[in-house]
């Protein structure tokens, strides 16, 4: 029987849905006031979304036997709501001056967000795959908007291979469900997966996760979708989907290998080396921006899951590891994105390394962001970005992996390399021509809010680490009961 709990849990979603469709009929019939307060309307309601799911209480049982509100669905829910509602922000400027509608842009940002809740909520394996879907349409039209631009296009062509992925991820939840006839994957109510079967289908599914998350080998998409996708659009497709998909990752792997197999979890470390190794090492060649950052972002993955490596004893340590660093990175990530959103970049619009020279001399609030934000992804105390790696380090250690917590110290050096070329461009090189473009003030606004999560969240870490240990309690199962000797 459904109730009003039933409704209550997917509140946050409902209101972003009924948001989209408002915005549709607005520039359906009214496209003079979406085209001036679109954004802010967007921004309202992805507020609206964001109140209503931090009243959402937690619950033993399951809303339409499916759903769950829990620290986890709440930590995962905020970041994607915080990431959306930065990118709608600074989005009106970038849509503004290259002339791009606002109105279906702000309805895709709602519906993709929307999807990307419900993911973080889902304990079972059919919801999850229907909100991968959701969010994936919606994410198709965001990465192909722009479309006089054949960057664009191309990068939506290759973001349409997901529905390999997605294939293959039904692909395993089909072979749980054949072998345990249920797609719940709480440890409640499913249990441990002990059988051959079960334990091929958690790898089908890993693998088309690992597609969305941007794991090694499953990457080969990321630098051209990043680069040619709208700036607002790879914010959020670096940030909030990277954070939907972790969680979705979390949600079953937890469970899937809870109190068996310890061994299969090495899976981890082998991923985190070998992910965070190629996505540092291609980014030491690479001249434009957009794809210094993308594979920057492939190599941010390894050190997350190195934390989740490090969780592979069930305890809290690598949950906390994850989560922690998926808030420094959204952060960082959708301030860097923001300031290249913020430039127009060459004939093609793109932004390389040459473009950036002298960027301090004709636009110094807007190098100094960009230099707080690539230093925090660079792990810089005392921003926030060094929290993240410390906690990353500490779930390795922890579990005595020292052999990954030295090769992800040396790929950290590695980083700094690549990241300082673009505050030296920016610093310690001039052009010959001066900068001309104006930036709207939307986008400093913007910018400003996620350099003071930076620098805030870093030196008073203490409310945003309570907020992360209640989603890792959230998802780590109980333990195992002893059994008693004879």
């Amino acid at each position: 029987m459904i109730t009003s709990f039933d409704f209550s849990v997917i509140a946050p979603e409902l209101i972003l849905v009924g948001g989209a469709m408002l915005m549709l009929l607005l520039d359906a019939f009214w496209s003079g006031f979406v085209k001036s307060l679109g954004p802010v309307l967007t921004a309202i309601i992805i507020f609206a979304a964001l109140l209503t799911l931090q009243q959402s209480t937690g619950a033993e049982r399951l809303a339409f036997g499916a759903l769950i509100s829990d620290g986890f669905s709440i930590l995962i829910g905020f970041l994607v709501l915080f990431s959306a509602f930065l990118v709608a922000m600074f989005a009106w400027g970038y849509l503004e001056v290259r002339g791009l509608s606002v109105g279906e842009f702000m309805t895709g940002l709602l519906i993709a967000s929307a999807g990307m809740i419900l993911i973080a909520r889902s304990t079972n394996l059919m919801v999850i795959f229907v909100a991968l879907e959701v969010l994936s349409i919606a994410l198709y039209l965001l990465i192909a908007y722009h479309r006089t631009s054949g960057d664009s296009g191309e990068a939506g062509m290759k973001f349409l291979l997901g529905a390999y992925a997605s294939a293959i991820f039904l692909f395993g939840a089909a072979l749980i469900y054949g072998q345990y006839g249920t797609m719940t994957i709480t440890v409640k109510e499913q249990g441990i997966i002990h059988t051959r079967m079960g334990l091929i289908g958690i790898v089908f599914i890993i693998v088309g996760m690992g597609f969305k998350i941007s794991i090694v080998p499953f990457h080969l998409w990321t630098p051209d979708v990043y680069q040619g996708a709208p700036a607002p659009v790879t914010a959020f497709l670096s940030s909030a989907s990277k954070v939907a998909a972790f969680g979705a990752l979390m949600r079953i792997v937890y469970p899937a290998m809870y109190g068996h197999l310890p061994e299969w979890q090495q899976i981890w470390p082998f991923l985190a080396a070998i992910t965070m190794i190629v996505g540092n090492v291609i980014a030491l060649v690479q001249e434009d921006v957009k794809r210094i950052l993308a594979y920057s972002s492939i190599a941010h993955v390894g050190f997350i899951l190195m934390a989740l490596g490090g969780g592979s004893g069930m305890d809290v340590v690598g949950a906390e590891g994850v989560l922690f660093y998926l808030l420094t990175y959204v952060l960082a990530t959708v301030g860097s994105f923001g300031v290249v959103a913020a430039m127009p970049g060459d004939e093609r619009g793109r932004v390389d390394l040459h473009y950036i020279r002298g960027l301090s001399r004709s636009h110094p609030w807007l190098a100094a962001l960009f230099a707080l934000f690539v230093l925090s992804l660079v792990g810089v105390p005392p921003l926030i970005g060094f929290t993240g790696k410390l906690y990353a380090f500490r779930a390795v250690i922890d579990a005595k992996m020292y052999w990954l917590a030295g090769f992800a110290a040396l790929n950290a050096a590695m980083a700094v390399y690549y990241y300082l070329r673009i505050v030296v461009r920016m610093y310690m090189e001039s052009r010959a021509e001066p900068y001309r473009f104006a930036v709207p003030q939307m986008i400093y606004a913007s910018l400003v809010v996620a350099a003071i999560g930076v620098v805030v969240l870093g030196l008073f870490p203490g409310s945003a680490l309570e907020m992360v240990r209640s989603g890792a309690q959230a998802i780590i199962p109980p333990p195992l009961p002893v059994q008693p000797e004879f």
